[in-house]
């Protein structure tokens, strides 16, 4: 399954209605809640209701919208190096013991619901220290660290997935011949409808990351240009992904190539 992650850390792109372009289409969507909202949300379910309103169930049954995302690496180490040091080794990812008062209420809350697991898999991240094929290996800590927890039931779906079609010069490797390399070699992975080695019968699910550049984004030149496309309507890089068309204006944009 291959879907497309929208996020939305810029002031130069269409309104959220750009999810109507997927109507009818067969491209699953994840919307993300911000972190400015996540604090009230945690205590008013008024609010929550509203944002689910307004951002969620005006694009339903039409757009596929199959999960709600709640903001993005909470639980994160301010330092990337220190993030590796404990993702690295698979078990810790989940069950590190600073992190274990968080995760395990909300590991039985997902488990009551049916709800998979969702992560950030970044293949890019890891070709910056040396390691290959790192795709399959981030999915599998996080099973590992599942079942280790007490979870091991519980899928595991990739939330967001890209490689950058440019970077600084420290960042290597974000080009857009690896962009394109990624997202092809990704598709027919996921064609192929297997699972990782950790879990061989659980088909592989994935969304890329993301649907436009970011302008606001901080950190390096690369953060910016995780998109498929660019704020004005046009193509990024050719992924051969026939359907993806650009537009001259940003608010028609993708209205005629995502038709199913």
């Amino acid at each position: 399954m291959y879907g497309i992650n929208y996020g939305r850390i810029a002031d130069n792109l269409p309104s959220p209605k750009i999810l109507t372009a997927f109507n009818g289409s067969s491209i699953e969507i994840v919307v993300r809640l911000g972190g400015e909202f996540l604090t009230k949300m945690s205590v008013n379910e008024d609010r929550t209701m509203s944002w689910i309103k307004e951002n969620v169930q005006p694009f339903l049954p039409g757009t596929s919208i199959h999960g709600i995302a709640v903001k993005n690496e909470i639980l994160a180490s301010k330092v990337r190096q220190d993030l590796w040091e404990v993702f690295l080794p698979a078990a810790k990812n989940v069950v590190q013991e600073d992190i274990v008062p968080y995760m395990k209420p909300l590991l039985q809350f997902f488990s009551q619901i049916g709800s998979p697991f969702f992560i950030n898999a970044y293949p890019f991240l890891t070709y910056m220290i040396h390691y290959d094929n790192m795709f399959d290996a981030q999915i599998d800590a996080a099973y590992a660290a599942l079942e280790k927890a007490g979870f091991g039931k519980m899928q595991v779906i990739v939330s967001k997935t890209d490689w950058p079609s440019h970077g600084d010069e420290s960042e290597a490797g974000a080009s857009e011949k690896n962009a394109r390399t990624s997202n092809n070699k990704l598709c027919k992975r996921l064609a192929k409808k297997k699972g990782t080695p950790y879990g061989p019968n659980i088909p592989m699910k994935a969304y890329v990351f993301a649907l436009f550049n970011e302008n606001l984004k901080p950190g390096g030149t690369s953060e910016r240009n995780f998109g498929l496309v660019k704020a004005n309507g046009s193509i990024a890089y050719d992924i051969g992904f026939t359907r993806l068309k650009p537009c001259s204006g940003a608010s028609s944009l993708l209205c005629q190539g995502m038709d199913s």
